[in-house]
């Protein structure tokens, strides 16, 4: 398979190690984002207040795959397959947002602003990668 290898080395003599590696070359993920947000503003004489929420779902899933083994070594690389799982991984956040507007004159003309927010990170949609059955596969024997 392209990108397979094999490497060898003494580690002590006679004995040889040899590593053989086979990248998986046929795996997929998937993620889906969803999000809300609800806000409102009041106004009291010259107190404006914007009040909101912000609602995030993030998933991350592993789709089904199958992969041929290396047909030069059968033992080592044999054909592998791997189930989907659906919603591996789930994040739900809820941020809140606050602003806050105050007049300092009467005429209005003069605002004093402030604002308030935190930001939920987002999910990387290879995430639920880490619960495939195979990434990728390196098998060892040791020979003397």
């Amino acid at each position: 398979m392209p990108g397979d290898g094999i490497t060898t080395s003494y580690s002590t003599y006679p004995s040889m190690i040899a590593g053989v590696t086979a990248w998986n070359q046929i795996n997929g993920t998937r993620g889906k984002y969803m999000s809300g947000y609800l806000g409102d503003t009041i106004s009291l004489d010259r107190l404006t207040l914007n009040l909101a929420a912000r609602w995030d779902r993030q998933s991350s899933s592993v789709r089904a795959y199958s992969q041929a083994g290396n047909p030069a070594l059968p033992d080592l690389l044999p054909d592998l397959s791997g189930q989907a799982a659906d919603e591996a991984i789930v994040w739900n956040s809820i941020t809140p947002r606050l602003g806050l507007t105050y007049a300092l004159t009467d005429d209005r003309k003069t605002l004093a602003r402030a604002s308030y927010a935190t930001f939920a990170s987002q999910m990387n949609a290879g995430q639920a990668g880490l619960f495939s059955t195979v990434g990728s596969f390196r098998g060892c024997t040791s020979t003397t």
